[in-house]
């Protein structure tokens, strides 16, 4: 055979072979939360925290600590994922602030998925340490109800009617026992949950306008109406988004874990499932098959589930 053949066919397979090689490590390459957000530790000056559930939030403007928060996340590598069906709430938004005034969201899903702008990412080293998180967020900030940003800052209260058991079962169109999961991110009451083009003088909230949040509940027993399915998203007046907030005095609020009573009802117009009379459809399952209510009222389940029977 030629000598110059053999030496081009030589160089073409050698070619080849670190072109390969390049391809395959491009694949193999470990995504982590900066890799994948193009976040860079020396531009961000700022990280807002907010909390899923209570929609509490803090800031951290500290060099040191937006570092220590950043190498907590790149402990995990991930993957990213086609569709997540099965959400149930966040437990964390992380809000990274440049100079430049550029934003990236992180937000913790679950302990085995991240979402990173908006895309969802699966965990596959190790599950995600959230007592790692939760116990950074509490030595490093303090979480507060008002927004660090200036914006809207509204609290609604009133006069609500005291409701009785056997109101909140007539009245109710399910209710159910089960755990809370998680929150999703607050939302306008618009099509693409933004905020109306109105200044803050023209907003008719409570009436024509108001922030909801989303709460997520898997179901582990249906007393009232049985549903197709085990898990429920329920809307709750009130939230964050942006720099705006609305809080509703009456509005039941949720910890992640919980054991949870509820009286719930279909929202005419909403299309929504909403805790039928604010905090008073809510109650926190307790030990001995009984339930409480944030104001002190308590319900047997067992007798409940016979009241619903009659």
């Amino acid at each position: 055979m030629n000598r110059n053949l053999l030496y081009f066919m030589f160089c073409f397979v050698l070619c080849s072979t670190v072109m390969l090689s390049g391809c395959v490590s491009k694949q193999n390459e470990i995504k982590t939360m900066t890799t994948l957000s193009g976040i860079d530790a020396f531009e961000i000056n700022k990280v807002l925290i907010r909390n899923g559930l209570s929609r509490e939030s803090s800031t951290i403007d500290d060099t040191i600590e937006i570092e220590k928060l950043i190498s907590i996340l790149n402990e995990y590598s991930l993957e990213k994922v086609s569709e997540k069906s099965d959400l149930n709430g966040y437990k964390y938004f992380f809000y990274f602030y440049t100079d430049s005034g550029n934003v990236s969201r992180v937000s913790i899903v679950d302990t085995n998925t991240l979402q990173v702008d908006r895309v969802f990412y699966n965990v596959i080293n190790h599950p995600i340490d959230l007592a790692e998180i939760e116990e950074f967020i509490e030595s490093s900030s303090n979480f507060k109800s008002v927004p660090s940003d200036e914006g809207l800052n509204v609290e609604i209260s009133g006069i609500v009617e005291s409701l009785s058991i056997e109101y909140l079962v007539s009245q109710s169109d399910i209710i159910i026992e089960g755990t809370v999961t998680g929150a999703y991110p607050s939302r306008w009451n618009t099509r693409d949950g933004q905020r109306p083009d109105k200044s803050d003088s023209e907003l008719d909230i409570g009436v024509e306008d108001m922030i909801y949040t989303d709460v997520g509940i898997h179901v582990s027993k249906y007393l009232k109406n049985p549903l197709d399915t085990g898990d429920l998203q329920i809307a709750v007046d009130g939230g964050t988004v942006g720099n705006d907030s609305i809080w509703v005095e009456d509005s039941p609020s949720f910890e992640h874990g919980e054991n949870v009573l509820l009286f719930l009802n279909w929202t005419p117009g909403r299309e929504e499932m909403t805790v039928t009379g604010g905090y008073q459809g809510k109650f926190t399952v307790i030990e001995d098959g009984m339930a409480k209510r944030s104001d002190g009222e308590s319900v047997n389940i067992t007798e409940l589930t016979n009241m619903v029977g009659e």
